[in-house]
């Protein structure tokens, strides 16, 4: 390749490097523009920060001029969207705090290169820690103190507000961050662009996967829990500024009503007149006593005035009659170019301003010739012609002295008989009446008291587009909010006013509430820790495949070294295997106290609770289960899909089967007064010696998957089936279908029910809850057996889901088979499998043995002996080193009537079941010098203690942990979190 071609290339990869990080940090900032939160409408979270900290991981020093391209584009958008054009200082800000991204891109690049060197990015904790520390707190000072100092220096913001400014800057950065980094670190880890490289022969495309969904489904949460409380808050902020606006027009109209009033009662006045009089029949005397008292009932009236209508030939007449009244200057006037009064020209008709009340303050309207004008000449012939009251359109008053609009108000007045045709209008009008407004003035008294929230609105004269008033000059558009404006439209003397209110962001700060502020920053800072686990995982991982690289590697130059490598190999990949189990111990831990605790306050061992608590109580159970349920689906979808998933295949009574799987839902349903059925073929009740082999607690988990899905989806008062169905030679399998009558599929999203974490409804507005891992798991569950899932569904009349096993899993057992007893409705479900978190050996968490007299229990303070227990309470030995789940059962059964021993390993279980002869001895696993499976071996082994009975309580609930640990012992087995009721009714057992 020639040098030319190189450098051509190089150039080519340099720009198009430049591109994508310069389009994804912009275009990641204006999406932020979505978590913008009133008032003000600043993004509390930042996400560019991290898009940029990952292309300087990613690209290194391609990526800095992308990203000084994307901030400053987008600075420069923000800032000319702001005042509504661009300018040079709008430019340099954007250049200076452009500067400040590449600045803070550049340092946490640096931070996070020399972290990757450290040997302290290979410890569990510490490593993780310093990864979030010094890409989100500590880089992002740099860009904060950067950009602020830009704003500061060019008088964009104060001083006073620089450290508020730096605050809200530097945490919506380091959010941005936190929430954006793991997914890229796990992405670049998997395509080695960081110090730890993966083994070569990884599965990296599926494993990615599994790392990115967590933290990708606490963001979705997040995201829609954010909309969710952002849309309320809305909806609360536009009701609140619907009705105070609404408060506001009707002011206005109120008004206006009494201003038109004046008008009709004057009319009144001049009809009854007496004609003859002269030549204007009411006196100016009349006149003014008549609208005096309207100037104190009705505020914002500026005047109140009669106009004439006036031939050419009787100027001089009315003149002179004006000028004996006493005002000697009188004369009809009209307004020059220069907008002053002059003496009018010489016209066909006139319509001058004859009386007019308050004289005061009016007198330069006074003799005013309204026809000298063309809009109020306009104006009058439209009143003349309808014989109704007419509004002008915007004018300068005659007597306004300052920049105030005015309206004038005309009603006309006819001779008598009044005139019902357009032409006798013409013929017989006499003259007008008007009321006059200064615009502003009016709405000043209209509003008074009603706007101080910070309340703004402007006033058009809708036909022409002209404003007539805007409450506050200064308001520029920046401050007036989208969603937080309305327009309302006012009817008045055959003209329509549009009065466009919005709410200033000092309105919107009075009544805005914190919560979406709150939901948002805890659901970023939530997903940058789930985001930091799925990194330890994947760190993890690799630090396990680099181990077996090593020993692969040395297995090449000697023998010896290749069988080391060998067994460290197997170590490997049985550390692998085991990962899963692991994590499902840690995860379930803290749930086993937490609903042990649970259930002991529910059932007032610790004193009697109140209702308001029980039900908080129940809530506490009903979502832990819930997550429980979670991790539980989770980690078997996980052990599927990897393969390493068993299942049990033994004799399962079909109709017990069925009966308890609705039990299960059976609450369910009642509380959505659904109706429940259970359809048999007759053989199968009438000849119980059909059965079926399957794994019985992965078929009835499966089932009840399906029962769930029917109850969340069926309206209250809709019924559900569970229908069994034989094979036949058309169908040779045994189906399992659940029917409902709920809202139905279209056939349109059947191919996406069974895809993990999918659901149907994924608007952020959602109505049904749940994760979409149900469907996906009884899938994969139901082939495992050999069978098949199906479904058909009609929209609004309900849905047909279908598990069809292989007819060879049908078996016909021997007639001296015990029949199976039917289930009554107090039958409580096994508790299923749930790992538990391994113990900190540590802790001080181990009760000394009790000897002889002293067999009383420390943590019961009275005795309850149950009916179906012997007179002498049976003394139980609990090994477990964890205190706080030895805790939660001791409480418990020793309310239930028990003793009890504790011992905090294994060794001292086998000690102390020697020493104390125990009646029954409740067994963990995993713990510390000795684990739970010794343990009970060496006691088996002992004549001393083979008698007594053992219950393996373990929060491993892997494939073939049953099973190990009844081959080591053990009487039964239990998984945790364990149900206190449930344990106690197998203990009793023992003892009945």
């Amino acid at each position: 390749m020639k040098l030319s071609d190189v450098i051509r290339r190089c150039v080519r990869d340099f720009w198009k490097k430049t591109a994508v990080v310069a389009v994804a940090y912009c275009g990641t900032g204006l999406l932020s523009g979505y978590f913008a939160i009133p008032p003000g409408y600043a993004s509390p979270v930042w996400p560019a920060a991290g898009i940029a900290l990952l292309a300087a991981l990613y690209w290194k020093k391609y990526s800095y001029l992308g990203i000084w391209l994307g901030s400053f584009v987008l600075n420069v958008l923000i800032g000319t969207r702001a005042i509504g054009t661009i300018n040079l200082s709008i430019v340099l800000v954007g250049a200076g705090i452009a500067l400040g991204a590449i600045l803070q891109a550049y340092v946490g690049n640096v931070l996070l290169q020399k972290l990757f060197k450290h040997p302290i990015w290979r410890e569990e904790f510490l490593g993780i820690l310093a990864l979030l520390v010094l890409a989100g707190p500590i880089s992002c000072m740099v860009g904060a103190t950067v950009g602020n100092g830009v704003l500061l220096a060019s008088h964009s913001i104060t001083g006073s507000q620089f450290l508020e400014s730096w605050w809200n800057w530097w945490i919506g950065d380091s959010l941005g961050v936190l929430a954006v980094l793991p997914v890229g670190i796990v992405y670049m880890l998997k395509r080695q662009r960081i110090v730890l490289k993966l083994h070569r022969e990884s599965n990296r495309d599926r494993q990615f996967a599994s790392y990115i969904l967590p933290a990708l489904l606490v963001l979705s949460s997040t995201i829609l829990a954010f909309q969710i409380t952002k849309n309320a808050e809305r909806q609360r902020l536009y009701a609140v500024f619907e009705n105070d606006t609404e408060i506001i027009t009707q002011r206005l109209h109120e008004n206006l009503d009494k201003a038109t009033q004046i008008l009709f009662s004057l009319q009144g006045l001049f009809d009854t007149a007496d004609r003859d009089r002269g030549l204007i029949p009411v006196s100016r005397q009349q006149f003014k006593i008549f609208t005096d008292p309207y100037f104190e009932r009705v505020r914002g009236i500026q005047a109140v005035g009669w106009n004439p209508v006036v031939k050419r030939g009787d100027r001089a007449k009315y003149e002179a009659y004006i000028r004996e009244e006493g005002f000697v200057n009188f004369q009809f006037q009209q307004r020059d170019e220069n907008n002053r009064l002059i003496p009018d020209r010489d016209r066909e008709t006139y319509y001058p301003v004859l009386y007019i009340e308050p004289l005061n303050g009016n007198q330069r309207a006074f003799g005013f010739n309204l026809g000298s004008e063309s809009r109020r000449l306009r104006t009058l012939e439209l009143a003349r012609d309808s014989g109704g009251l007419t509004a002008t359109p915007p004018i300068k008053l005659a007597q306004e002295t300052g920049q105030q609009q005015g309206v004038i108000l005309y009603l006309p007045v006819y001779e008598l008989p009044l005139p019902t045709t357009t032409a006798d209008r013409q013929k017989s009008l006499s003259g007008y009446l008007s009321v006059v407004f200064r615009v502003g003035d009016l709405l000043e008294t209209s509003f008074r008291n009603l706007v101080s929230k910070g309340i703004e609105f402007t006033l058009y004269d809708q036909p022409l587009s002209e404003m007539l008033y805007q409450s506050n000059l200064q308001e520029t558009q920046q401050n007036k909010n989208a969603y937080m404006a309305r327009e309302q439209m006012i009817r008045f003397g055959g003209r329509a006013w549009e009065i466009r209110f919005w709410a200033t962001e000092a309105y919107i700060r009075e009544l805005s509430t914190n919560e979406p502020m709150v939901v948002l920053l805890s659901g970023f800072f939530i997903t940058g820790l789930t985001g930091a686990f799925s990194i330890a995982q994947i760190r993890n991982s690799i630090l396990v495949n680099l181990l077996v690289e090593k020993r692969t590697r040395e297995l090449a130059r000697s023998q010896e070294a290749a069988l080391q490598a060998a067994s460290n190999a197997e170590k490997a990949n049985r550390a692998k295997s085991n990962f899963l189990a692991i994590m499902s111990h840690e995860l379930r831990t803290p749930l086993n106290s937490v609903l042990g605790f649970t259930e002991c306050l529910k059932e007032d061992m610790f004193g009697p609770v109140t209702e308001e608590q029980r039900n908080a109580l129940e809530t506490v159970e009903r979502n832990g289960r819930h997550l429980l349920a979670l991790i539980t689906d989770i980690l078997d979808l996980s052990k599927i899909e990897e393969g390493k998933f068993e299942i049990e295949l033994a004799p399962v009574d079909i109709e017990l089967l069925c009966r308890f799987c609705l039990t299960l839902v059976k609450q369910q349903a009642i509380a959505k007064s659904i109706t429940v059925n259970l359809d048999l073929p007759l053989v199968i009740p009438t000849h119980g010696n059909l059965q079926l082999m399957a794994d019985e607690r992965r078929l009835q988990q499966s089932i009840v998957n399906l029962l769930s899905n029917a109850v969340k989806f069926t309206s209250e008062g809709g019924s559900i089936t569970l229908q069994v169905l034989l094979p036949d030679p058309d169908h040779p399998f045994i189906r399992f279908a659940v029917i409902d009558t709920g809202i139905g599929i279209a056939e349109a999203d059947f191919h996406r029910l069974f895809h993990p974490f999918t659901q149907l409804d994924e608007a952020l507005n959602r109505q049904y809850e749940g994760t979409g891992l149900g469907l996906s798991l009884v899938k994969r569950l139901v082939e495992l057996h050999g069978g098949r899932v199906g479904v058909t569904s009609r929209v609004g009349f309900g849905s047909c889901f279908t598990i069809d096993l292989p007819s060879a899993l049908l078996i016909s057992v021997s007639d001296d088979v015990e029949s199976p007893v039917e289930l009554d409705d107090e039958t409580e479900p096994n508790s299923g499998s749930t790992p538990e978190s391994r113990s900190d050996c540590d802790r001080a968490n181990h009760l000394d043995p009790l000897r002889g007299e002293d067999l009383v229990n420390l943590w019961a303070p009275t005795l309850k002996i149950s009916p179906h227990l012997p007179i002498v309470p049976p003394l139980i030995l609990l090994a477990d080193d964890n205190f706080e789940n030895a805790q939660t059962i001791a409480r418990y059964l020793t309310n239930r009537g028990y003793r009890f021993l504790r011992a905090g390993n294994g060794r001292e279980a086998v000690e102390m079941a020697i020493d104390y002869q125990p009646d029954l001895i409740l067994m963990d696993i995993q713990m510390p010098e000795m684990n739970g499976l010794e343990a009970m071996e060496l006691i088996r082994e002992n004549p001393k203690t083979a008698h007594i009975p053992m219950i393996a309580l373990t929060a491993f609930a892997m494939a073939g942990d049953r099973a190990r640990c009844l081959a080591a012992g053990a009487n039964e087995y239990l998984s945790k979190p364990v149900e206190l009721a449930h344990l106690n009714k197998v203990i009793r057992g023992f003892f009945e």
